[in-house]
């Protein structure tokens, strides 16, 4: 089993740096807006993947999969990019949208 967490961390790990470098230096903001939610998606499922795969025992599931289908729907919904410098923008306020790039003050 602990080796079985070795390869949960290391793949974990790669995705995340093959999503930080895409993010930074990717500028096309529709391929970024096209891509972002499927990625949030496809790290759930993966997530989902090796909770089962590590040994988690499966009644565990009605816990993780209603939260990680919550957390995933809330950062869609709160994420956007800025149209002219392509910047991630996160809104952390749910009850209202961010109407201006935190980086360069673009209408969004």
């Amino acid at each position: 089993m602990e080796d079985r967490f070795k390869v949960f961390m290391a793949v974990w790990i790669l995705l995340a740096i093959f999503s930080l470098a895409f993010q930074r230096f990717n500028k096309d903001v529709r391929l970024k807006q096209k891509i972002y939610p499927w990625t949030m998606i496809g790290m759930g499922i993966i997530f989902i993947f090796f909770t089962i795969w590590v040994g988690a025992p499966l009644n565990s599931l009605f816990f993780t999969v209603p939260s990680l289908i919550l957390i995933c729907f809330i950062t869609i919904r709160n994420s956007r990019y800025c149209p002219k410098c392509g910047a991630f923008v996160y809104n952390w306020n749910w009850f209202d949208k961010v109407k201006y790039c935190s980086k360069c003050g673009a209408p969004l």
